[in-house]
């Protein structure tokens, strides 16, 4: 099995030296922290509409100027929707979820 660090290897030869990730559903930051490490002196930008999880992504990255949050979801409209939250899970969806705790959450046009 390949792990997201070996992914990243991988594309180390495809990429030039300094690329800018887009991390969608960011969850706990940990796709821009591997493609941060792969790629010295890059950038991230972190989308994650769950409030509490864009909080915890914030104080992760907290003096990091090569990462930005942004607490908003993705989609092809703007407005507002209903973000599907289960606790403490990277399956947080706009779609429904049976047992899923929901919130408003702003969405900007991808």
């Amino acid at each position: 099995m390949i792990t997201l660090q070996g992914a990243f290897r991988l594309l180390q030869a495809a990429l030039p030296e300094r690329i800018r990730a887009v991390d969608v559903g960011a969850y706990r930051g940990d796709f821009a922290a591997a493609a941060l490490t792969a790629f010295p002196g890059s950038s991230a930008l972190l989308f994650e509409p769950g409030p509490s999880k864009a909080a915890a992504l914030r104080e992760r990255y907290r003096g990091d100027p090569a990462v930005r949050v942004f607490e908003v979801a993705l989609g092809d409209e703007r407005g507002d929707a209903l973000l599907h939250e289960q606790e403490d899970s990277a399956t947080d969806s706009l779609l429904a979820s049976a047992g899923a705790a929901e919130e408003t959450t702003r969405t900007v046009r991808m």
